[in-house]
C-alpha cells in the first residue's frame, strides 16, 4: 500500500494546466509579433512608395533645370508672380518617360503610376535675381482617387 501513494506521489512530468497555460502564453505572444511585422511591412511599402515619389521628383527637378525646352516655356507663357494667373503648369508630358493615362501623364515605377504636377511661377522678391520657382507634386492613383505623396521646390535661373 506505501508503494502505490508513492507512485501517485510522483510530480515528474507536467499537468494537463500547466501544459494549457504553456500553449496560452505562447500564442500571445506569437500573435504579437505577427500583428507587429505585419504593421511593420505596410509601414515599409508605404515609405517605399513616398520615398520613390521623392527621387522621382528629384530627377524630374534636375531634368527640368537641365532643359533647353524651360526658357521657351518661360517666354512663350509669361511668367509674372506666383499669386498671379499667369504661373505655368508645365505639361508633365514633356518629361522623358512620361506615359499619357486616364488622368494626364504620368510615370510607371515598379508598376505604380505616380502623377506629377508642374508649376514654374515667381515671387516678387526673385524679380531682379532671375530666379523662378519650381514647385513639383506628385501623386498616385488610389482607389480612383489621386492620392498626395510628396512635393519639392527648387529654383530655377533663367536668362531674362
Amino acid at each position: 500500500m506505501v508503494n502505490f501513494c508513492k507512485e501517485r506521489a510522483n510530480s515528474n512530468g507536467f499537468t494537463l494546466t500547466e501544459l494549457l497555460v504553456t500553449i496560452v502564453l505562447i500564442s500571445i505572444v506569437i500573435i504579437g509579433f505577427i500583428s507587429f511585422f505585419s504593421q511593420s511591412v505596410l509601414f515599409s511599402t508605404k515609405v517605399e512608395t513616398v520615398m520613390t515619389a521623392s527621387n522621382k521628383a528629384d530627377k524630374i527637378a534636375h531634368d527640368i533645370k537641365a532643359s533647353d525646352q524651360v526658357q521657351s516655356w518661360i517666354d512663350a507663357h509669361q511668367v509674372r508672380t506666383c499669386s498671379d494667373v499667369h504661373n505655368i503648369d508645365l505639361p508633365a508630358r514633356l518629361i522623358d518617360g512620361s506615359i499619357e493615362g486616364e488622368y494626364g501623364y504620368y510615370l510607371s515605377i515598379n508598376d505604380e503610376r505616380y502623377y506629377p504636377n508642374i508649376t514654374i511661377c515667381r515671387h516678387q522678391e526673385e524679380m531682379e535675381l532671375s530666379l523662378f520657382l519650381l514647385h513639383i507634386e506628385v501623386y498616385k492613383e488610389a482607389d480612383g482617387e489621386m492620392e498626395f505623396l510628396t512635393e519639392l521646390f527648387d529654383y530655377i535661373e533663367v536668362d531674362e
